[in-house]
């Protein structure tokens, strides 16, 4: 606990000692609620929290679920999912949008007429 105290207290300077104080886990609220949570997912939440940009702590139960990706924040991956979706039905809609040339527009005619006239082959001989 002291090392997570001393890393929130490097990361956020006095917001971290004016909201959490200088001595280390008082009330042992923050021991209480990172029991179940293994070194390594605390190190992941350290690394969220630096990249995450935040300018105050969190409270013990936030980090926490920073820490088993509770919190949400996977939001920004499926944030960058839908957008990535979007863009591809944005080019899909494009495609189906786009000007076709003579020759496409002439092959594709060929090719209905060709498909048209074996329906009726098929139809007459029913």
């Amino acid at each position: 606990m002291q090392t997570l105290w001393g890393l929130m207290s490097s990361m956020f300077g006095h917001k971290w000692t004016s909201a959490f104080g200088d001595e280390v886990d008082p009330d042992r609220v923050w021991q209480a609620c990172l029991s179940d949570v293994s070194p390594d997912q605390i190190r992941h939440g350290m690394n969220k929290l630096a990249k995450s940009g935040r300018d105050w702590p969190p409270a013990a139960p936030e980090f926490r679920a920073i820490c088993l990706d509770l919190d949400g924040s996977d939001d920004t991956d499926w944030e960058q999912r839908r957008i990535e979706a979007a863009n591809r039905e944005n080019q899909a809609r494009l495609r189906l949008e786009r000007k076709r040339t003579p020759e496409e527009f002439a092959k594709g005619s060929a090719i209905l007429k060709s498909l048209l006239s074996g329906v009726r082959a098929n139809g007459q001989k029913a």
